[in-house]
């Protein structure tokens, strides 16, 4: 969305209104299946992680992506690579491999039973999502690299063409992403069922949103075009896990 005629000493000046995202979860693992918690243990994707995101690669074949991120876990670049792989128009675009993007590091509870860790939860009189396992980031760092991740985003506001990027990311950092943004009065959500923002997104589900260029002592607008969609897997008849250890 550009807004064009903005006219300076003579030059045409394009200036970007907008920053189209389009955010998806990576493709399902042997750990996802088993109910295992990742965290930041680089685990690949199973067969199943790859089909699925040979869906959504088809389902998005017509897109056309100005830029890629993806989290430098194998599960989540893997994700990005079949996604482009099959894209009509972007399959040559470099996929940025951006550590900031990695899901929560959840310490000792890593490569363990998801029910492990409601287990020492209700050891310490608190929920899974309130729980810091020994060694694990908080959730206050979670959000501080997610914020440092949307600083290189608003680079983009620079730009002289309508950016529309790709980011493969992970569960707990995308509901966590949501609700900084639902949570800072600096943003205003638009177009979204309040009520889903708490919620993990199923594997490849995509979650496609604009991040308006901010009016003096305005909100940031953000858009929302679809929250946590997988109807693409659904169309190629497969499934996907939803992990609730990170909901209230």
């Amino acid at each position: 969305m550009l807004i064009p005629k903005v006219v300076k000493s003579g030059q045409l000046f394009m200036m970007q209104r907008a920053v189209n995202l389009l955010f998806v979860r990576h493709g399902e693992t042997d750990s996802n299946a088993e109910s295992r918690i990742q965290g930041q243990s680089d685990t690949p994707l199973s067969e199943k992680g790859r089909k699925q995101a040979e869906a959504l690669g088809n389902h998005l074949a017509e897109e056309v992506f100005t830029s890629a991120y993806a989290s430098d876990l194998a599960r989540a670049y893997e994700t990005a690579e079949i996604i482009l792989s099959q894209s009509k128009f972007s399959n040559s675009l470099t996929i940025e491999k951006e550590p900031l993007l990695r899901e929560r590091n959840l310490g000792e509870m890593e490569g363990l039973p998801v029910s492990v860790l409601y287990e020492a939860a209700k050891n310490h009189g608190v929920s899974a999502y309130n729980f810091t396992p020994k060694g694990a980031e908080t959730w206050d760092e979670l959000t501080e690299r997610i914020k440092s991740f949307l600083e290189v985003i608003s680079k983009l506001f620079n730009s002289e063409v309508e950016e529309n990027v790709l980011v493969v990311t992970h569960g707990g950092w995308l509901k966590y992403l949501l609700l900084y943004f639902q949570n800072d009065s600096r943003f205003k959500l638009q177009n979204v069922d309040a009520s889903r923002i708490n919620t993990i997104p199923g594997n490849t589900g995509v979650t496609r949103l604009s991040i308006l260029k901010k009016e003096e002592d305005q909100p940031r607008q953000i858009i929302f075009n679809s929250l946590h969609d997988t109807s693409h897997l659904e169309k190629a008849g497969l499934t996907s896990i939803r992990t609730r250890h990170f909901e209230n």
